[in-house]
C-alpha cells in the first residue's frame, strides 16, 4: 500500500514539475487570440495568366537560349562602354582638360562696380546764417578689367555722379557728372611677354596630351 502511495506521489510530483517548468514556455497573451488582417480575408489578388504563361515559357528546359546578334564594331563599342576600368581611366583626360581651361581663365575679362554715397553737413559760416551747408553726393562706378597676354592690364572705367545741395551757389541742383577713363599698365622686364604669361597654359596642355596618350594604352 505504501509502495502504491509513493508511486502516485512520485507521478504527481513529476506532473507538477513538468507543469511548473512548462509555464516558462507558455505563449504570451498576444498569441491567445490570432488576428488576421482584413485584406487577407476579403481581398483576392488578381491572377495574371499572361505573366504566368510567360514565366512558364522562360522556365521551359527545352526552350532555346536567347541569342543576340551583334557585329564586331558593336561588340567593341559595348565592351568599351561597360568596362569599369576604362571608365576610370577616362577620368584622367577629363581632369587634364579642365586644368587647361582653368589656366586659360586667367585671361578672362572681369567686370566691377562700386557705389559710393557721401553726405557733408557743415555749420553756418556767417553769424546771421540760419542753416549750414548740406551736400549729398552719390556715384556709381562701372568698369571692366582686361588681363593682357603680354602681362599687362587694361581698365575701362565709367563714373556717374549725382550731387544735391541746399546752397544757392550751385547752378544746377541736383547736378550730374559723367566721366570715362581708360588706363593700361604693362611691365617691361619681369613678367613681360606672351611666352612667359602663357607658360602655365602650355604646361597644362602638355599634361593633357600625356594623359590622352596614357589612356590609349589600356583602351
Amino acid at each position: 500500500m505504501s509502495n502504491g502511495l509513493s508511486g502516485c506521489l512520485r507521478a504527481a510530483g513529476t506532473v507538477l514539475i513538468l507543469w511548473i517548468g512548462g509555464c516558462g514556455y507558455l505563449p504570451e497573451e498576444k498569441y491567445y487570440e490570432l488576428e488576421v488582417e482584413p485584406e487577407k480575408l476579403y481581398e483576392i489578388e488578381r491572377l495574371d495568366l499572361e505573366e504566368m504563361s510567360a514565366a512558364e515559357e522562360a522556365n521551359e528546359p527545352n526552350a532555346p537560349a536567347p541569342t543576340l546578334e551583334v557585329t564586331l564594331e558593336e561588340a567593341r563599342k559595348l565592351a568599351l562602354e561597360n568596362n569599369l576600368e576604362l571608365k576610370a581611366e577616362l577620368i584622367s583626360p577629363a581632369i587634364a582638360g579642365e586644368r587647361v581651361r582653368e589656366e586659360e581663365a586667367k585671361f578672362e575679362w572681369a567686370f566691377f562696380s562700386n557705389l559710393n554715397y557721401r553726405q557733408i553737413d557743415a555749420p553756418p559760416v556767417e553769424p546771421l546764417a540760419l542753416s549750414g551747408s548740406n551736400v549729398h553726393a552719390a556715384s556709381v562706378d562701372l568698369g571692366v578689367e582686361v588681363p593682357l597676354q603680354t602681362g599687362g592690364t587694361a581698365i575701362f572705367d565709367f563714373v556717374d555722379t549725382r550731387t544735391k545741395s541746399n546752397q544757392s551757389t550751385f547752378t544746377f541742383n541736383p547736378s550730374y557728372d559723367t566721366n570715362g577713363s581708360f588706363s593700361i599698365s604693362q611691365p617691361l622686364l619681369q613678367g613681360a611677354g606672351v611666352r612667359v604669361n602663357r607658360h602655365s597654359i602650355r604646361i597644362a596642355e602638355y599634361d593633357r596630351q600625356i594623359q590622352d596618350a596614357a589612356t590609349k594604352l589600356p583602351v
